[in-house]
């Protein structure tokens, strides 16, 4: 409950303002008079470390998701398509490698546990081909996966990451709320000031209903001042799909509990609602949420509690939990693919940056 108190005030506007926002407002100049400075130094490359082969970074500038793990795989699948040899960074929040950093997969099989790699890291070498890596000194990662054979790197939420140089930045934009309320951390959501995003390669607009009308202008007028700036916009929509259980049609899959820990929770049960499908308890935990050894039972008796006939849950929940076929209720396992509107066109304009890259080294 204050967990969603406070995420509704990171949210809201300026307006009907009270004491607690005019502290939160004073903390995010600090903040910002902080990552002014710090940006400062980066720009001039100081301190900056360079992989001696193509980084491409996938980020954000708002706290919390815009859909960066099925991207960051996205990319990784387009990237093998191309004949690469590709290795993810990531950061791995809340696994046990994170401060020390060490490798998850090596692009043939899973070395460590997902509660030493993290919930998103260990999804990422689950359903992809490329190595992957945890742990905040992302430089000596990327040396690693170079030595083993890498050419290329995927810096997984990596935005802000400056310290480590890289060649391609795509910034991934929510559609539906592109800068939450236009404030900073810890007033709002923004990790940095938009200007920053004039440091982007391209911008991906997430989300992106392509067959229902949704309430973009915020987005739209974004697209305007990037087509200004010669930024180049992409578009794309991520869609659900089953992992191992397929989830029946609304009519005979009964009544549901929805249940997640990911940054957009309430968005993520709302879909299945859209669908059609009948969810009569919805359980939202913080990001990353770790669930404890009794999980399972706990989860099925709040189920039949609420009269629910199956549970739902994702994909990045499901790696943390027993497999599906070990519940006494039904378990189905959602995860999120990316659909790009024009996929063609992102693909061709992505091959050619990569070109460029593999042109610049030769030369």
């Amino acid at each position: 409950m204050l967990k969603q108190k406070m995420a509704d005030r990171l949210r809201r506007s300026g307006k009907n303002r009270d004491a607690g926002d005019y502290v939160l407002s004073g903390l995010a100049s600090l903040y910002n008079a902080g990552l002014t400075f710090r940006n400062r130094l980066l720009d001039r490359k100081r301190g900056v470390r360079y992989l001696p082969v193509p980084v491409i970074s996938v980020g954000n500038i708002v706290a919390g998701g815009t859909g960066k793990t099925p991207m960051v795989r996205t990319l990784a699948r387009m990237l093998s398509k191309m004949g690469l040899k590709v290795a993810i960074l990531s950061r791995g929040y809340g696994g046990g490698l994170e401060k020390k950093g060490g490798l998850v997969s090596d692009g043939k099989e899973i070395i460590c546990s997902v509660s030493e790699a993290g919930d998103e890291p260990f999804l990422l070498a689950e359903t992809s081909s490329a190595m992957v890596y945890v742990g905040a000194d992302r430089f000596k990662n990327g040396l690693d996966a170079v030595a083993r054979g890498a050419n290329i790197i995927l810096l997984d939420d990596g935005f802000q990451h400056r310290r480590l140089h890289r060649d391609l930045d795509l910034v991934l934009v929510d559609s539906r709320y592109p800068l939450g309320n236009g404030r900073l951390l810890p007033r709002g959501i923004l990790r940095e000031d938009p200007v920053g995003l004039l440091r982007a390669h391209a911008l991906i607009f997430t989300h992106w209903t392509f067959c229902e009308t949704i309430p973009r202008e915020r987005a739209e007028a974004l697209c305007v001042w990037a087509e200004q700036a010669e930024l180049p916009c992409f578009f794309c929509q991520h869609r659900q799909v089953d992992r191992a259980l397929p989830l029946p049609p609304p009519e005979k899959a009964g009544k549901l509990m929805v249940f997640s820990a990911i940054a957009d929770g309430r968005g993520f049960a709302d879909t299945l609602r859209q669908q059609g499908l009948t969810v009569v308890l919805t359980l939202i935990f913080p990001d990353h949420h770790s669930y404890g050894p009794s999980a399972m039972h706990q989860l099925e008796a709040r189920a039949r509690e609420a009269g629910a006939d199956a549970l739902v849950t994702t994909a990045k929940d499901a790696v943390k939990l027993p497999v599906p076929s070990e519940w006494s209720m039904p378990l189905y396992v959602k995860d999120a693919e990316v659909s790009f509107r024009d996929h063609a066109a992102f693909e061709e304009w992505l091959e050619g940056r990569i070109q460029d890259f593999l042109e610049e080294e030769q030369s």
